[in-house]
């Protein structure tokens, strides 16, 4: 392919991509896809209910069953899977959220707020499940490794934790989470009947200590989930949860973070992330007050500074978002740990 077709696809794409943003919102503003999750309907109810102009609502419902929205089925429309996961967060397809970078960049007094997004990041990481499983088995969970004592801190809706104990049944999750967020974390566990192997507790997220016990005789854990929550945090309450991590887990125990990161970069070349990258960083960005993709090299100093033993970073193949996993341990190496960033999977 020439420079000037390979030019002329990227201009194709992006009007593309712009108008089939603009179908969904103006679906979604005349109430056809609130209609159709109530239930099908034909063209002609959808005019009657919703007072609209006939040619081009049939215009507008086509476009929608080629996006694979809408399916048809004879003269029915129906809302496609994919439009139903829509939830109370990203109804509106992230433009609250985006709205608010314009005004960022103008310098304007825009106030994030971090626990919004933690809620909404709560709500949505069913999306995860692919990846959850796979940093599962990433981990040996199930294989020699069994029957595990596992803190999840933060867990949302606890696809991460929900994974590992799917796949080892002897393994036991303390789950630590807002009362409204622990909600969701009692649905999940519940769906998939893992209720015996999970213990939920409210408490602050960002804070290593359970609420309910005495810090001297807190449980140590074999391993410790952080999913998506280093990212939100500055640098030094970062460090404070960094440090008290580490002192929960036991000999030979691993604190997995899983967030995103930056993806390596070859030596000496100038940094330019990819798209799915460029978009979690300006959205970290735009909705929290200090929150950052986390670089592997600097987060690999920070462990080696608690005293953890660094093993490797790895990119989560099944996630969308680009997510990865660090892996630290506790061990009688740690602290000989030089202060090197974690190696990157094979």
């Amino acid at each position: 392919m020439s420079a000037q077709d390979d030019t002329l696809d990227r201009y194709h794409a992006i009007i593309a991509i712009n108008a089939q943003s603009h179908i969904v919102r103006t679906a979604r503003e005349v109430g056809i896809l609130q209609a159709l999750l109530r239930g099908q309907a034909t063209a002609a109810e959808l005019v009657a209910s919703l007072s609209l102009e006939p040619r081009l609502t049939g215009l507008l419902l086509d476009a929608l069953v080629a996006m694979k929205v809408v399916e048809r089925y004879r003269e029915d429309y129906a809302l496609a899977a994919v439009a139903q996961l829509l939830c109370h967060y990203d109804a509106d397809l992230g433009d609250t959220s985006w709205k608010r970078l314009a005004a960022k960049l103008r310098g304007g007094e825009v106030a994030a707020d971090d626990e919004n997004y933690l809620d909404a990041a709560a709500a949505t990481q069913w999306t995860h499940t692919g990846a959850a499983k796979q940093a599962a088995e990433i981990l040996d969970i199930g294989g020699e490794r069994t029957g595990l004592r596992v803190l999840d801190l933060g867990c949302g809706s606890a696809v991460w934790s929900a994974a590992i104990a799917y796949r080892d049944r002897a393994t036991r999750v303390t789950a630590i989470d807002t009362p409204e967020r622990l909600v969701a974390t009692q649905r999940t566990i519940a769906s998939i009947a893992l209720e015996d192997q999970f213990t939920i507790r409210s408490g602050d997220p960002n804070t290593p200590h359970d609420p309910n016990t005495p810090h001297d005789n807190e449980q140590m854990f074999d391993l410790i989930i952080l999913a998506g929550r280093l990212s939100t945090l500055d640098r030094d309450p970062q460090r404070r949860l960094l440090a008290g991590l580490a002192n929960r887990l036991a000999s030979g125990g691993e604190l997995a973070i899983i967030d995103l990161f930056r993806l390596p970069q070859r030596s000496g070349a100038i940094r330019s992330p990819g798209i799915t990258e460029a978009i979690e960083a300006l959205h970290l960005a735009t909705e929290t007050n200090a929150g950052a993709i986390l670089d592997p090299t600097d987060l690999g100093k920070e462990l080696t500074a608690c005293g953890l033993g660094i093993f490797h970073i790895v990119y989560l193949a099944a996630s969308r978002r680009g997510w990865g996993m660090v892996v630290a341990s506790r061990n009688s190496s740690s602290s000989n740990a030089q202060a090197n960033p974690p190696q990157e999977n094979p």
